[in-house]
């Protein structure tokens, strides 16, 4: 295990960092099974973090947080790295609850959380930015049959995160938010994400891609913008693959493509939570001024290429007021829906 307390600004860059145990015979307890940060304003870049164990029977509720890197500090930036193989209670991949939160570029996969939040990824505090990570293959939950946020969670009251440029597929939870999920009166904004392919195992479950959930009847707030949710499925019959909304949460989202969630795209389970939808394509049919209802004409959904084919009726359908000076000429003056709007990648793909 490698420790850092109290470290000023250090930067941690290239090593390989594998075989950490954490146990509650440790000196810090059920925390940080690779990396244990507490305190300062480190830099942990170019790092390897690989089949660390924070996972403890002796635990209650094997309630270990961190099995690759765990960070409580005044800020961190974890960018340009490996973290994968792990293993822990919650937060098997990453768990951060600093000032400053930024988690750049990273590939997090296939890493393991035997408890019931956060398989990959578990966050939490006031500045928290998770930018251009492939968010791969995590799993929470899977052998007590329960659990939430298999991908990433962000939680709590005060919690305030910008999610962009991510794409997170490929993860598992029992019950819901396989992909990602906000709880806990926290506020979030999705920009330019690609949510798919993620996967629950409850029969009386959905939210697969996104879950918004509440506290004691005090909702999160998300705001939803150009991204695409598409290919997630649960074995329930209930809907609500690709956004689940509950808590007395508001969901808005403009600009972005909801399809082929096998079922219902958006449900809201209580009259105290809503979702407003704009400029969006959902295949179930949503009101909202601009938006549509038509296959978006994906190059191929089942490999995961969501970019736009020719012909496609999300190409210039985005807000007129959204930017577009991303997209390549010509661009018809109007940016695309979904995750490829307004980047390079947008319009029909060769």
């Amino acid at each position: 295990m490698l420790t850092l307390i109290e470290a000023g600004d250090t930067l941690v860059d290239g090593f390989r960092i594998t075989g950490g145990v954490a146990s509650t015979a440790s000196e810090y307890g059920l925390l940080g099974g690779g990396v244990f940060v507490q305190g300062g304003t480190p830099t942990l870049s170019h790092l390897l973090v690989e089949g660390n164990d924070g996972t403890d029977p002796a635990a209650a509720d094997n309630a270990m947080v961190g099995g690759g890197i765990y960070v409580d500090a005044d800020a961190v930036t974890i960018r340009d790295s490996v973290i994968r193989g792990n293993r822990s209670g919650r937060g098997a991949g990453v768990a951060a609850f600093s000032g400053r939160t930024r988690v750049l570029d990273n590939v997090i996969e296939g890493n393991e959380g035997v408890s019931d939040h956060g398989g990959g990824v578990y966050l939490a505090g006031p500045d928290i930015e998770v930018r251009g990570n492939r968010i791969a293959g995590n799993a929470i939950g899977r052998a007590l049959g329960y659990g939430w946020g298999g991908g990433i969670i962000v939680f709590g009251d005060g919690s305030r995160a910008l999610l962009t440029g991510n794409e997170v597929t490929g993860n598992f939870a029992p019950s819901v938010g396989a992909g990602v999920f906000i709880d806990d009166e926290a506020v979030a904004t999705l920009d330019h994400e690609r949510i798919h392919h993620n996967l629950c195992g409850g029969a009386t479950t959905g939210g697969v891609g996104v879950y918004v959930d509440g506290y004691d009847g005090r909702g999160s707030v998300v705001e939803i913008r150009a991204s695409t949710i598409a290919g997630n499925d649960c074995a329930s019959a209930q809907g609500g693959n690709a956004l689940y909304v509950e808590g007395g949460s508001q969901v808005t989202i403009r600009d972005s493509i909801l399809w082929g969630n096998g079922g219902d795209d958006v449900l809201v389970v209580d009259d105290s939570s809503s979702v407003t939808a704009t400029t969006t394509l959902p295949q179930e049919p949503i009101e909202g001024e601009g938006n549509l209802s038509a296959d978006p004409l994906f190059v191929d959904l089942a490999a995961g290429d969501l970019r736009l084919r020719d012909g496609s009726p999300a190409i210039d359908a985005a807000d007129p007021s959204s930017p577009f000076d991303l997209e390549p000429e010509p661009n018809g003056g109007r940016a695309d829906l979904g995750a490829f709007g307004n980047t390079p990648d947008a319009g029909a793909a060769d």
